[in-house]
């Protein structure tokens, strides 16, 4: 089949190799399409990324199973995650949750940021603005350097 001839095929026409397919695009321009290499593209690209399993639709790769950790520095925000992670395994899957199920895990989580002694009191060391940490950093610069004083090069 010559370059002219193959745009007068049909939609669904199957090449000579009969790896491609005619498709016909919005637009209304035909091209062959090749399924086969086109997952096996797919393949390697999710080879590459360390993926072993094939993926089903609506699923991609990254997908997130646990709640993301912010501070795992602070013991006040660990322990708030830990009865966050609780409340979060109480209840399925979002995609299966109801309506009602959806605003009593909400409101469970809400009650605890806004009562939660734990995270409160992470808000309160987190909130600082840059100059707030730069002035208490600086303060206790200031008090490890009096602490360690021991009165040399004073001059009465």
């Amino acid at each position: 089949m010559s370059n002219q001839q193959r745009y007068f095929a049909e939609e669904g026409h199957r090449s000579k190799s009969g790896k491609t397919v005619v498709r016909i695009s919005k637009g209304g321009r035909k091209y062959y399409h090749n399924p086969t290499k086109y997952r096996e593209i797919k393949e390697e690209k999710l080879k590459e990324m360390g993926i072993t399993e094939s993926i089903g639709r609506h699923e991609y790769p990254n997908q997130r199973l646990k709640s993301i950790c912010y501070d795992e520095s602070s013991d006040a925000y660990m322990r708030y995650f830990h009865k966050k992670e609780e409340i979060r395994n109480g209840y399925p899957k979002w995609v299966f949750m109801s309506r009602d199920q959806h605003k009593e895990y909400f409101s469970k989580i809400w009650e605890l940021m806004m009562h939660g002694e734990d995270f409160q009191q992470w808000l309160r060391v987190d909130s600082k603005t840059a100059e707030e940490k730069r002035n208490d950093y600086w303060w206790d610069e200031r008090k490890r350097k009096d602490l360690d004083y021991d009165g040399r090069s004073d001059e009465y």
